[in-house]
């Protein structure tokens, strides 16, 4: 039997990109994107519920809560009793480019208010591209690239570890030893070991580009660092 393709997006006017699916704990999945809603000029964070069987549950939902600007680059993570979607985009009419994120249950029921994960600020440097995963606890780490030093605007890679109700455990922290150059297209993924893995790609000032990681225990412990040359 030949796999049939199935439309995800209920609303079909307008750009529907950049999808992130994940996993959930009941066996169905969840499928996130950026897309043009009802007012077909900016861009929201939808997801939809699909059972195990790929039948979906319920309609597609708006993730965020704040809807003027655009919000895009949506990822998706599972967690304990549910799952968490961080993205890109406005948490005020001054903040260029914002990473957020909204938990929910496995019925597609918000658990609590969206998250704001870092802001850029008014007029300041943009945070950009999140990346998420779950963690042993019941908890998720964010990862994002940003540029915090408006004197020297390089991007960085930043990363920010929540508890399972959503409560950060301290501040945002660089991820990268080596500043000089640009940090990008980040990943992170939780081990089985309860640590927590994060590649990023690094174009140093010669034009020279290379892949870096580091492990992490939960806890923010530094095990170590190494390089992966491509």
């Amino acid at each position: 039997m030949s796999p049939v393709e199935k439309q995800v997006n209920t609303y079909t006017l307008g750009n529907q990109s950049h999808p992130a699916v994940s996993g959930l704990e009941d066996g169905g999945f969840v499928v996130a994107w950026d897309g043009e809603g009802p007012n077909g000029i900016e861009s929201d964070i939808y997801a939809q519920l699909f059972h195990s069987n790929g039948a979906s549950r319920g309609t597609q939902f708006r993730v965020n809560t704040y809807t003027i600007g655009n919000q895009s680059y949506p990822a998706i993570a599972k967690i304990s009793d549910g799952f968490v979607i961080v993205y890109h985009g406005q948490a005020t009419p001054d903040d260029p480019c914002d990473i957020l994120a909204q938990m929910f249950y496995l019925n597609g029921t918000a658990r609590g208010s969206e998250i704001l994960v870092s802001s850029s600020q008014a007029s300041g440097p943009c945070e950009q591209y999140p990346s998420v995963a779950g963690l042993n606890d019941g908890g998720f780490v964010v990862v994002w690239q940003g540029e915090e030093d408006i004197t020297n605007p390089q991007l960085d890679i930043y990363a920010r570890v929540y508890n399972p109700n959503g409560t950060a455990q301290a501040s945002h922290f660089r991820v990268n030893s080596y500043t000089e150059g640009t940090q990008k297209n980040s990943a992170v993924s939780a081990m089985a070991n309860g640590s927590l893995i994060i590649i990023w790609q690094e174009e140093t000032l010669t034009g020279a580009t290379e892949i870096y990681t580091r492990l992490y225990l939960v806890k923010l412990r530094l095990l170590q660092i190494f390089q992966l040359l491509f």
